[in-house]
């Protein structure tokens, strides 16, 4: 494990001539950054809660959160003033992990950490496929009001690899012909067991059928938005808070039955232990299923409180 976590500089306006870098160990923010002629300047918005920095069995320093944490890159130390090099030797980092945890799950797993990535909406690369260039968002949403691109593309892109997006095309059709399964809820369609694609063509089918009209048919083949808009990015969940989540609690996700369930301070002061989620729910007063999913997408925050799987033995 590399032994540094890598350091966040800024500059210092004041200065005209030169340039200060300024360590930061604890950070609350870290603003997007991007590599001009050797110089970090703000590009990447990457982290709104604070980063808390612990050390390992072996000494090294690791980074956790009690938060949402968009991604964090590990270096060598490195000369500060070789800034491309710095980032490179991150990227390598972030590889050699996703390899190391790609050997180690099986595709059930993989295929579950996708998918729950994706309903969590957290950190995520964006890649324009023209010009190669990467921006790191820290929420799902934040990156498509930053590169005003629809929710539902970004969703499209990571579940099925299109870089044409159907959702608004669907929405139209599907608001066109009455079939409101298919409108006005991206959710309607996006986990449908067939592809955008599939049901865009299918629902492009139905407008041929008798029941409508030449004149209404017309209508609705003359409307732009009935055709996919092609697009320019394409997406990668980051979002390794849950990879950590998944390897402690896999075994307990994965398990059908009964599962115990905590309530506890956010220092992990133990407040209440929940012989399971029915009871968690009925105390705390919220539906199952909402206590369900929020104990399997790791989104557990309570107020002021958290609930957490249990280990123990009652």
């Amino acid at each position: 494990m590399l032994k540094n976590w890598l350091n966040i500089f800024k500059r210092n306006a004041d200065s005209e001539d030169e340039m200060q870098l300024e360590k930061i160990s604890t950070i609350d923010t870290v603003e997007e950054e991007k590599i001009t002629e050797g110089v970090y300047k703000k590009s990447l918005e990457l982290i709104t809660q604070k980063i808390i920095e612990s050390e390992d069995e072996d000494g090294d320093k690791i980074c956790t959160g009690d938060g949402e944490v968009a991604v964090a890159l590990s270096l060598e130390e490195v000369d500060i003033a070789n800034q491309e090099e710095a980032v490179a030797l991150a990227k390598e980092e972030v590889e050699v992990r996703v390899q190391e945890g790609a050997e180690v799950l099986t595709q059930e797993d993989a295929d579950f950490i996708k998918m729950a990535k994706i309903q969590r909406g957290k950190s995520i690369k964006a890649k324009n496929i023209y010009t190669s260039e990467e921006k790191i968002f820290i929420s799902h949403k934040e990156c498509a009001k930053k590169l005003k691109i629809p929710l539902g593309y970004i969703k499209e892109n990571l579940m099925y690899g299109d870089t044409e997006y159907f959702g608004a095309s669907i929405d139209y059709i599907g608001n066109q012909l009455g079939m409101f399964d298919y409108s006005g809820n991206e959710s309607k369609y996006i986990y449908n067991r067939k592809s955008p694609y599939e049901v865009h063509r299918e629902l492009s089918d139905r407008i041929f059928s008798p029941k409508i009209s030449e004149r209404r048919r017309e209508e609705i083949l003359s409307n732009g938005d009935i055709e996919p808009v092609r697009m320019s990015y394409s997406f990668e969940c980051l979002d390794y808070e849950y990879d950590d989540y998944y390897e402690k609690y896999k075994e307990i996700i994965k398990r059908t039955g009964k599962k115990k369930v905590e309530l506890v301070k956010k220092n992990a002061e133990v407040i209440q232990v929940f012989k399971s989620v029915e009871q968690c729910a009925e105390f705390l007063d919220i539906d199952r299923n909402k206590i369900q999913d929020m104990l399997k997408y790791g989104e557990t925050k309570i107020d002021r409180n958290y609930i957490q799987y249990s280990f123990r033995k009652l």
